[in-house]
């Protein structure tokens, strides 16, 4: 199994990332001539160097701007100015923002930076005496460096890994959205099977990503010798076999230096992840990436279902909103335009993306205790009497009444909003005459667009307002009906929000 090709009619591809990258900043060439052949026949990790050659501070700062893959720098404090290396390494941590290569300090003349100084001002990870670094000793010092930049390149390839996972967590769904998930567990895998000591990419490792959607399967992703393959059917029989052995079983599988892992993002919808030509693994090594599969399905699973719920939530809000609105105003499109412009105003004042779409989902249901008001007074065209009014007011927490006591957070945003819609950031509102921040955001939000609204409609009690008089009325009642910082936003974009009037 080990000799098997890995698919049908493609040659091996060499991977070019296969030296580890050594920068020499010295101006002796003596200097570059004696480290190049000490190091001639250095391997580490099975890779050996591939040196590059600079002499001055400058020259030094453009190759490591045009080679950010370089692993460490064996640097001298003196060269085109007596501080030329401490300026060098001071550059690379401050201005090129470059905290992964291990930069060795060198001098031949001690007194001129002193060890002790240089070590607390200067983010070195080594300082050496050109006079005690033997051939034995330089060596020691190279695998000691190499070692802690693929460490933190390890670290950061698992960072880059989560991230992936989170940022494709919120729609994980979607097809962009799945391959995004799925690319920030190859990039798991990689670390866990320390593929990636040499900070080599992933496009670069032996790897495929399959997706089999009930009987048919697609390649997601493909590298290393893998590069090129974009059809299941192009992968040689054995791994055919393998993937087919792995659905069915529904286990990931280890076979000689293969791992091939298995996720099931949905009954009849599977991920595999297939990587290929790494060292041989411990039986806890593969312990481990089996539970880390597991467990990554046990998370989709509870993530599809909370979307589940989430989507039922969504849809009961937008029904009870229709609801209303059809029995007290022949204007469906009102709830669409409060949860357009609340979405706006949202994203305006710069609330987050899961806040604000909250708000868009919940804002439609601010008059849903108008279903506890009697047709008379909904439907009456002119003014109430103060009695009519009274039970008008009486709305607010008949809705709130019906969303609370839930122990999902949306409807309780969406009882808050029935509740607070008509609060007035003066205190003058109702049904508490709760005061400026007292009111929910959400509160705020939704009483400033539903009266924009309000005014730019017609009503059985009213005409429509023409955009310059509620322009002018919004900015009047700032601080006394409205929150200062809402009517500061809306007006600045008062376009926009007169634009979804337009539309719907």
């Amino acid at each position: 199994m080990a000799n098997m090709n890995f698919f049908k009619n493609k040659k091996d591809k060499n991977i070019s990332n296969n030296k580890w990258k050594v920068l020499i900043a010295d101006d002796e060439q003596d200097v570059h001539t004696l480290t190049k052949t000490v190091l001639k026949e250095f391997e580490y990790k099975g890779k050996g160097i591939e040196f590059i050659s600079t002499y001055n501070e400058e020259d030094t700062i453009t190759t490591l701007k045009e080679n950010k893959d370089i692993a460490m720098i064996l640097l001298d404090v003196v060269m085109d100015s007596d501080d030329s290396g401490l300026k060098v390494a001071k550059r690379i941590r401050e201005e090129l923002k470059n905290n992964f290569i291990q930069i060795i300090l060198r001098t031949g003349q001690p007194g001129s930076a002193p060890e002790s100084d240089v070590v607390v001002n200067y983010s070195i990870n080594d300082y050496k005496e050109k006079t005690e670094l033997t051939s034995k000793k330089l060596i020691t010092t190279i695998i000691t460096a190499l070692r802690s930049y693929k460490t933190l390149k390890s670290l950061e390839a698992s960072k880059r890994g989560l991230q992936q996972i989170i940022d494709a967590s919120e729609n994980l769904f979607d097809d962009s959205s799945s391959k995004l998930f799925t690319q920030g567990i190859l990039t798991q895998i990689i670390s866990l099977l320390k593929l990636n000591h040499d900070a080599v990419l992933v496009e670069h490792i032996d790897s495929l990503t399959i997706q089999k959607d009930n009987e048919e399967f697609s390649i997601i992703n493909s590298a290393g010798t893998f590069e090129g393959i974009d059809k299941f059917e192009q992968l040689s029989e054995d791994i055919q076999n393998l993937i087919a052995q792995a659905i069915k079983t529904g286990k990931s599988i280890f076979k000689d230096n293969i791992c091939l892992g298995y996720l099931e993002l949905e009954p009849n919808r599977s991920n595999i992840i297939y990587i290929s030509n790494y060292e041989k693994l411990k039986q806890i090594d593969k312990n481990l990436i089996e539970v880390f599969f597991k467990h990554t399905t046990i998370s989709l699973n509870n993530l599809k279902l909370n979307e589940e719920m989430f989507t039922t939530q969504k849809k009961l809000i937008e029904v009870l909103g229709q609801v209303v609105e059809k029995r007290y105003v022949d204007d469906p499109n009102h709830i669409k335009r409060v949860a357009e412009m609340s979405y706006l105003l949202a994203k305006h004042i710069e609330l987050d993306e899961e806040q604000a779409k909250t708000l868009k989902i919940v804002s439609p249901m601010h008059d849903v205790g108008k279903i506890g008001i009697s047709d008379a007074i909904l439907l009456k065209p002119g003014k109430l009497t103060k009695e009519e009014f009274e039970e008008m007011k009486e709305h607010t927490t008949i809705g709130y009444n019906i969303l609370k006591d839930t122990q999902k957070e949306t409807l309780n945003i969406a009882a808050t909003v029935a509740y607070e819609h008509h609060e007035k950031w003066d205190g003058t509102g109702y049904p508490r005459g709760l005061k400026g921040e007292e009111i929910s955001i959400y509160g705020r939000i939704t009483a400033i667009v539903d009266v924009l609204d309000a005014l730019a409609n017609k009503r059985c009690y009213k005409d429509a307002w023409v955009a310059e008089d509620i322009k002018n009325y919004i900015t009047e009642m700032s601080g006394t009906q409205f929150d200062p910082n809402l009517v500061e936003k809306m007006i600045e974009n008062f376009d926009s929000y007169i634009e979804i009037q337009d539309k719907y």
